[in-house]
């Protein structure tokens, strides 16, 4: 084998381990923090969450998402809970269609009441 490609056969391994260090310590400088990161709602409430994410560039967009069947949350981070059991909001720091960062609340719903039941 010419000595060219040899020395190209090591190069190339060695530039791309570089450039995926690179890209992971450029994710763990990205900090994202939901508000609340857990509550307790009752079936039909909302609950308004946000987002404070930290180091991501310019063109970041927060996404927001709903793990389990049974609630739905707008992209402005209201979660409407709709049926009893525990949910997980996902927030999601996007950019250039690259996921970045993520972050998950859990929600517990249960059913309302009005007081003991005495009989």
């Amino acid at each position: 084998m010419p000595p060219r490609i040899v020395c190209l056969l090591l190069i190339v391994p060695l530039l791309l381990a570089i450039s995926v260090t690179a890209q992971i310590d450029n994710r763990g400088t990205i900090s994202l923090v939901l508000d609340p990161s857990h509550t307790t709602l009752n079936v039909g409430q909302e609950q308004r969450f946000s987002a404070q994410m930290k180091g991501a560039p310019a063109s970041a967009a927060i996404v927001w998402a709903v793990r389990e069947h049974g609630a739905s949350v707008s992209q402005a981070g209201i979660f409407t809970a709709r049926v009893v059991g525990i949910y997980h909001l996902i927030a999601l720091v996007v950019a250039d269609g690259t996921l970045l960062r993520s972050a998950v609340a859990r929600i517990t719903v249960v059913a309302p009441h009005d007081g003991p039941v005495f009989r």
